[in-house]
């Protein structure tokens, strides 16, 4: 779980740095390479709030929508 949460904060820094489509590829990479009881709590969390900070108008664009999927599965 540590290195699914360390990869999860990378994709934060990314997000954060400006390249979200990356941020948004790592981080849905980082929950399908969890196991799915692994999946919730704080892993789901710190998934969740990558995906809020994506400006509302860049939730069309492919890369944000699979972390969408990812999380709703």
């Amino acid at each position: 779980m540590t290195r699914g949460l360390l990869r999860l904060d990378a994709a934060t820094c990314w997000h954060r740095d400006g390249d979200t489509e990356q941020a948004c590829r790592a981080a849905t990479a980082a929950l399908a390479d969890l196991p799915p009881g692994w999946r919730t709590g704080l892993t789901r969390t710190r998934a969740v709030e990558l995906y809020r900070m994506i400006p509302a108008q860049d939730h069309h664009e492919p890369a944000a929508r699979e972390l969408r999927d990812a999380l709703s599965a």
